[in-house]
């Protein structure tokens, strides 16, 4: 008996674990990297799968975890921090009187602030 095009159907599981596989190497780095992070985190219980460290392991855990710099803190370059406490303006401010509202304006802006965010 021979398999026509009609007869040939085809399993949707099979579709997505081939997708599945074809893609692995995309999304592979990123579980890798998630995994070593989440163990990282948990390390002083142990890990994600592993058993509760004893007192000297846990003594060198915290040994490291405070010489190790934190991922997610981000330190300003030099040029960043200087531009940061001299203003990003090079010219004078203006001064919110009068005469920087628009036609029309009733707003006054309190003095000393400049837009939405907290007072420098």
């Amino acid at each position: 008996m021979q398999p026509t095009l009609a007869k040939l159907v085809l399993d949707p599981a099979v579709i997505k674990y081939s997708l599945l596989v074809l893609t692995m190497p995309l999304w592979w780095p990123f579980v890798r990297e998630l995994w070593k992070e989440f163990n990282l985190i948990l390390e002083e219980e142990g890990g994600l799968l592993g058993r509760k460290p004893t007192d000297a392991q846990l003594a060198e855990i915290r040994k490291r975890r405070a010489a190790r710099e934190a991922a997610l803190v981000r330190d300003l370059r030099e040029e960043e921090q200087a531009r940061g406490r001299r203003g990003r303006r090079t010219g004078p401010r203006p001064s919110f009187g009068a005469s920087t509202q628009r036609a029309g304006s009733t707003a006054v802006r309190p003095a000393g602030r400049r837009g939405f965010g907290p007072p420098r």
